[in-house]
């Protein structure tokens, strides 16, 4: 099915909307692009059960006015969500930004490549206590883990078994394979990058998994990041592929990772 007219677009863009309140979505002769989305969405219910019955969901896509076929080989979907607020006398209906969440999948096998879930609705807390973690250089990295615990974090370094036991393994592996957890790590703070520079606040965990590609000749790494106040996932990648046996690498190198909390809402 090829999607290209404007009709056609916002046709797709309001039955994807629906999809949002209706489990296990299925679209017949779906194109490549509309099976990502939905897959997407899927996961987002999985991650998000609360948000399910209200939030909307916004579909943005770019492309060049002249492009014929705009969705052609697309594999990235971008999505925001949006809850909204209390109607009141006299005061024009608005919409609160929760977050926004950016999928890239294979174009071979639609597997997940890359996920980020940012925006205030998961960083807000992390974020405050961040700057206060970065003010406060003297503090010791066990004063930090108090200080995330007495602001309510409920999966701190302290709860790895609690974590562990959280992780949407189940939500994920639609969309990745079958995930083997290979490290667990939580940082309380980044290395800084060269002597006398202050160190950054990082306050979150660190799971690697593997994954069998679709040859089934190598594993895929997957690296994930979870914030400790809820253990919601806000970013995923992907590792070079890592062949299954014969390897030369170190298995105990450790993977950096800058982290972002903040994304402005669409438009800004």
């Amino acid at each position: 099915m090829s999607i290209s007219s404007p009709r056609q677009l916002t046709k797709l863009a309001l039955v994807l909307v629906a999809l949002w309140l209706v489990p296990n979505p299925a679209l017949a002769g779906a194109t490549a692009y509309e099976d990502c989305v939905v897959r997407a969405m899927q996961l987002l219910r999985d991650l998000f059960p609360n948000l399910s019955n209200n939030a909307n969901v916004v579909i943005s896509y770019g492309a060049p006015l002249g492009m014929r076929d705009p969705l052609y080989q697309r594999n990235s979907v971008d999505l925001s969500l949006y809850r909204p607020r209390e109607h009141r006398a006299h005061v024009a209906p608005s919409s609160e930004y929760l977050f926004g969440a950016g999928f890239q999948f294979d174009r071979k096998d639609r597997r997940l490549k890359s996920l980020v879930i940012v925006g205030p609705y998961i960083s807000d807390r992390v974020d405050r206590l961040a700057k206060e973690v970065d003010a406060h250089q003297e503090w010791s990295d066990a004063q930090v883990i108090a200080a995330l615990k007495a602001a309510g974090a409920k999966l701190g370094p302290d709860d790895r078994a609690a974590f562990l036991n959280a992780l949407p393994l189940k939500a994920l592996e639609p969309l990745t394979g079958r995930l083997e957890i290979t490290s667990v790590d939580f940082g309380v703070r980044f290395d800084p990058g060269s002597e006398g520079e202050p160190r950054e606040a990082d306050l979150s965990w660190m799971v690697k998994a593997k994954s069998r590609s679709g040859g089934g000749r190598h594993d895929v790494e997957y690296v994930m990041i979870f914030e400790p106040f809820e253990g919601v996932l806000e970013h995923l990648y992907t590792s070079p592929s890592l062949p299954r046996s014969g390897s030369s690498d170190n298995p105990n190198a450790k993977t950096s990772v800058i982290r972002v909390h903040t994304w402005g809402k669409p438009g800004q």
